[in-house]
């Protein structure tokens, strides 16, 4: 597979771009894309915190940083209830 290809392309096809790490700006080769728009996408977030905090292996600046996602999620989506809507896939829209 070609390798800008495969860069560009999240593992969902939906979305295309590049993903940079704010630690220490390294470039992710593989994601996957949520947007706040998604009227799901906070019980997502809290099944995942689930999941982390039952792990062991998973620390506090984990679970901390999930919950800091969450609550700005919420916050963009009670300020911009008008754009939240049910996830939708066109027919060939996701590659």
């Amino acid at each position: 597979m070609d390798d800008q290809l495969h860069r560009d392309q999240p593992l969902d096809g939906k979305f295309h771009g590049r993903v940079f790490r704010n630690r220490d700006n390294k470039e992710e080769d593989v994601f996957v894309v949520f947007v706040p728009r998604d009227r799901h996408l906070i019980e997502v977030l809290h099944h995942y915190y689930a999941l982390c905090e039952s792990d062991p292996n998973i620390g506090i600046e984990q679970l901390d940083a999930i919950q800091r996602l969450i609550e700005r999620v919420a916050v963009w989506q009670e300020e911009n209830a008008d754009k939240i809507k049910t996830p939708d896939a066109l027919p060939g829209e996701c590659k």
